[in-house]
């Protein structure tokens, strides 16, 4: 098929799938229409680990066994505090000196 778009002409040819007959779906002005289903539907896998501003997010959690979460949980919680702790302190003191020197 021939397309012209912004003054420039090319062809493209016509992408062909291949379908299979479904089940009967209705009728349409006196005619049975039928479902019809690709052969291969390609399922793309998400990306498991993203990024949005930096910071690294998951959108597929990652299945543990209830003990490993249990020590885990205990350990992560001490270091997430202080290092909020740090990085609070850390941000406080310069927003301090960036509005001092304004």
């Amino acid at each position: 098929m021939r397309f012209s778009y912004r003054g420039v002409s090319y062809e493209r040819e016509a992408s062909i799938l291949e379908v299979n007959q479904g089940e009967i779906g209705g009728k349409y002005r006196g005619q049975d229409w039928t479902y019809r289903y690709p052969r291969h539907i390609p399922h793309l896998q998400p990306k498991i680990f993203m990024q949005y501003r930096g910071v690294a997010y998951s959108t597929r959690p990652i299945p543990k066994t209830e003990g490993s979460c249990i020590s885990q949980s205990k350990t992560t919680t001490n270091l997430c505090r202080l290092s909020s702790r740090k990085q609070s302190n850390v941000v406080a003191e310069n927003a301090k000196k960036i509005h001092l020197d304004n």
